[in-house]
């Protein structure tokens, strides 16, 4: 198939992200269209599975990722007939860390905002935080975790160390992302 097109409702941006991930799994090349809620487009370029470039409005690469993160929701639609970007002014790995250390994907990006790694890294491993940390690595790579999060506690000493930690077990870069807002919303009892 030539083109996808996911239905035209909208889905969270970290949907996306996964259908982006899924994409790069496959090597695909071609252009992955976010269209916003309020109707902002966002374009990331991949080329054999690679991110090469992402593209908001008049920003570029890595410029181009806080505007991107600020989609609360969209649509998807992913275009192999289209080129890839010739320029490659991004890596998969720095797109996908981005927002896997950038959990406030889909919320308004403002400059009063605290990163969830600073909220996170305030709240020490009480009982209550590692048990929330346990259930929620839990969903993504079963009853081992019990052991994995064990380990992760001897070692480091706040929320935001070891939900960095953990997000190193989950098997892919989407699932990972995933389980770091899923952990940092968790520890804050969200």
């Amino acid at each position: 198939m030539a083109t996808d097109f996911k239905d035209s409702s909208f889905f969270p941006l970290q949907t996306a992200l996964m259908e982006i991930e899924l994409l790069c799994e496959k090597a695909r090349s071609g252009v992955a269209y976010l269209i916003s809620d309020d109707n902002r487009l966002a374009q990331v370029h991949l080329r054999k599975g690679a991110v090469v470039t992402a593209i908001f409005r008049n920003k570029r690469g890595k410029d181009a990722l806080e505007h991107i993160r600020s989609i609360r929701s969209c649509s998807f639609r992913f275009d192999e007939k289209v080129a890839p970007s010739a320029s490659v002014d991004l890596s998969s790995e720095a797109f996908f860390s981005y927002f896997a250390f950038n959990s406030t994907v889909g919320a308004s990006a403002s400059t009063s905002d605290v990163s969830w790694d600073q909220k996170t890294s305030q709240l020490g491993l009480s009982a209550e935080v590692r048990l929330a940390l346990e259930t929620t690595l839990k969903k993504y790579i079963g009853p081992i975790a019990s052991i994995v999060c064990e380990e992760c506690f001897d070692q480091l000493n706040d929320a935001a160390s070891v939900i960095d930690a953990l997000a190193k077990e989950v098997p892919t870069q989407a699932e990972a992302v995933k389980f770091r807002a899923e952990a940092a919303k968790a520890v804050r009892g969200g």
